[in-house]
């Protein structure tokens, strides 16, 4: 495959891992079949190189967080949103989950609480900066409860949460 096709190894990889899993299917009609199983197992992966990480550039990122001008309360939500989710590291499905009791700013060490996969819990510190941007922004959007929607549109004029189609496309 490398040499004929010019194939990658992550391509080799994976062609060789749907080889030795239909060979092990065949293995569970025939047993006669075996051989070509066991052999098939003992061929090794190859090695493939990690590449290291890319990260934004301060003008990529400073271009990506002024693209809200904040002239709309929907842009100042949006812009709110990809605030946290720069300095959290979150992933969209617990953007869209958070709620504004997920938020302990008046702690020493102000953060947030976040339900990830598999259900697991942690907290991520925010910074100062963040922090600033929440209050304000709770200032605006939440007033009430604290059981809400840390992001949300409306629907027939009551709050509803935000979908992660719609966060993915911000």
């Amino acid at each position: 495959m490398v040499k004929k096709r010019n194939a990658s190894a992550k391509t080799v990889n994976l062609r060789m891992t749907a080889l030795k899993s239909f060979l092990k299917y065949c293995l569970e009609e025939d047993f006669e079949l075996r051989v070509f199983y066991n052999n098939a197992r003992s061929v090794k992966g190859q090695k493939i190189g990690k590449s290291p990480i890319e990260y934004l550039k301060p003008e990529a990122t400073k271009a990506i967080l002024s693209a809200f001008d904040g002239d709309t309360a929907k842009h100042r939500r949006n812009r709110m949103m990809l605030i946290l989710m720069y300095d959290s590291g979150c992933r969209v499905q617990e953007t869209a989950d958070l709620k504004v009791s997920s938020l302990h700013l008046d702690a020493a060490n102000p953060y947030m609480t976040v339900i990830g996969k598999g259900r697991k819990m942690r907290n991520i510190p925010l910074t100062v900066k963040t922090v600033a941007h929440l209050k304000n922004y709770l200032h605006e959007f939440h007033e009430k409860s604290k059981d809400e929607y840390l992001f949300y549109s409306f629907l027939d004029n009551k709050p509803h949460q935000l979908s992660t189609d719609s966060i993915a496309l911000i």
